[in-house]
C-alpha cells in the first residue's frame, strides 16, 4: 500500500506480485514488475485523501496509480524481496529443510512459499 506522502516522492514502484524463483541448483532469479512515474502527481484542494499519478511499464502500458488501487502496488524500499538474505524467515534457522535446494526448487513471494517438486511436478503450498 502507497501512502499520500509516497506518492508525491518516489518515483518508482511494483506491482504486488514480486517473486525470488529459487532453482533446483540454488540459483535465485527475481521476478519483479517495475512501474515507473510518467508526469506528475495530481491532487485536489476539495477531496484532501485522493491523488493521482501517471506511471508506465514497458515501452506500451500505461495506467494511473490512485488511491483507489494503492493497494496492488508498493515502493522500492518496501519490496519483501530487498530484505537481508540469512537464516529461514519461518523457523529462523539456518539450513532449514524447507529452503534445501537440492531435490526442490522454491517459489517465495510476499504472500506465500510455494515449493516444486522436480521430480513429478509436485506443487505445495506452505
Amino acid at each position: 500500500m502507497i501512502t499520500k506522502e509516497q506518492a508525491l516522492t518516489e518515483n518508482e514502484f511494483h506491482s504486488n506480485g514480486c517473486l525470488r524463483v529459487i532453482g533446483p541448483k540454488g540459483g535465485e532469479k527475481d521476478h519483479v514488475e517495475r512501474w515507473r512515474r510518467s508526469g506528475q502527481t495530481k491532487t485536489w484542494q476539495t477531496r484532501k485523501g485522493e491523488w493521482s499519478i501517471p506511471i508506465k511499464f514497458g515501452l506500451n502500458h500505461s495506467a494511473r496509480l490512485t488511491n483507489f488501487n494503492d493497494e496492488h502496488f508498493h515502493v522500492v524500499s518496501e519490496c519483501p524481496l530487498n530484505h537481508p538474505k540469512g537464516p529461514c524467515p519461518y523457523c529462523s534457522v539456518s539450513g532449514c529443510p524447507i529452503f534445501d535446494n537440492t531435490k526442490y526448487g522454491m517459489i517465495r513471494s510476499s504472500d506465500q512459499l510455494v515449493q516444486v517438486s522436480l521430480a513429478n511436478m509436485e506443487v505445495t503450498i506452505l
